[in-house]
């Protein structure tokens, strides 16, 4: 048994698996085991994946044999396998810097946190940038009471990636992934945060995330809205668990985050749906969502320029121009 089970999931990486791989056993913490679960990659990925296995006992190569494919599917195959105390899932086309292990590990056990958090560095095309979004936290660690006391900054500055994350698998236990091609991970990370009674911040950059032209979350696809429903599905579930200390003031702005995201992707250049196929979506989302319910409730106190623009058009009826909208100021971006 090792301290630290670290999943990765494996589909037509061949390109940068290697390196993943390396970034993993060159990590100055030692005590893993190393799950590779090939997902029916058609390239050399499970090749790489056999001669490394071959060269180090702390690999484990597994296979996705299911009916269902993706990443959520073949993390919960190891998930199902791993038996370390901490779960940390990594993107084979990524990779981690050598203290990773080492210090998210340590600061866990100093705080008995249920997960620790750490920043990141996002690679675009041979440029690199650290992420803006974390570890810069106002507090080293948030405790459940605190999220939920001030739930709106949480949801501001929290971070969803799981490559972000080192987790307890007793925090874990039997919570698992959807089986859906986008947003598996953010729905994982709410059935999570229900679970969690303190969260810690590492205020190091220790991961190194690349886009990559053609990968599955930036690329159109058929399922977006229904998938983008499904997370909507986790996020209600979480805000119902703590119904009782959050105002619908609250809920209403989370909610109106989660119908912007789905307007911001209809409106994107490469959506290749007509308007009245957009707007018909618009129009089930509205009623799958309840959003008559919480238009009153929009706050438009504390926001300004773009986001009180949104927020204006949302509660006072205005999705048509709203979307209108969207779609000229991406297409000029673009």
């Amino acid at each position: 048994m090792s301290k630290v089970s670290v999943i990765m999931p494996i589909y037509n990486t061949e390109k940068y698996l290697g390196e993943a791989i390396e970034s993993v056993l060159n990590q100055t913490f030692s005590d893993f085991e190393l799950l590779l679960i090939n997902d029916a990659s058609t390239d050399r990925s499970k090749e790489i994946c056999v001669e490394y296995a071959a060269k180090d006992n702390r690999i484990v190569l597994l296979e996705n044999n299911s009916e269902n494919h993706g990443p959520g599917p073949t993390r919960n195959i190891g998930l199902d396998y791993a038996s370390g105390d901490y779960i940390y899932f990594m993107d084979a086309d990524d990779w981690a810097e050598v203290e990773l292990l080492e210090q998210a590990v340590k600061r866990i056990e100093i705080d008995r946190s249920d997960m620790v958090v750490f920043g990141n560095y996002d690679e675009f095309y041979g440029t690199l940038h650290k992420s803006q979004k974390s570890p810069i936290y106002s507090k080293s660690i948030w405790t459940k009471e605190e999220i939920v006391a001030d739930i709106l900054e949480y949801w501001k500055v929290r971070s969803v990636a799981l490559w972000s994350h080192l987790i307890c698998r007793t925090t874990i236990g039997d919570v698992r992934f959807e089986s859906i091609p986008l947003g598996e991970d953010f729905c994982f990370f709410l059935d999570l945060l229900e679970k969690v009674k303190s969260i810690s911040y590492l205020n190091q950059w220790l991961y190194h995330y690349r886009t990559l032209s053609g990968s599955i979350c930036h690329q159109w696809n058929d399922n977006v809205v229904e998938c983008q429903c499904i997370k909507w599905e986790h996020e209600k579930k979480f805000l119902q668990s703590i119904d009782m200390k959050i105002t619908k003031k609250e809920y209403s702005e989370i909610l109106i985050t989660s119908y912007l995201r789905i307007i911001y992707e209809l409106a994107l250049p490469w959506c290749p749906l007509k308007y009245s196929e957009k707007w018909r979506k618009i129009n089930q989302v509205q009623k799958y969502m309840e959003l008559e319910n919480y238009r009153k409730h929009i706050d438009l106190d504390g926001k300004s320029g773009l986001e009180k623009i949104k927020a204006f058009l949302v509660k006072y009826k205005m999705d048509r121009t709203l979307l209108v909208f969207g779609m000229i100021v991406l297409k000029w971006r673009d």
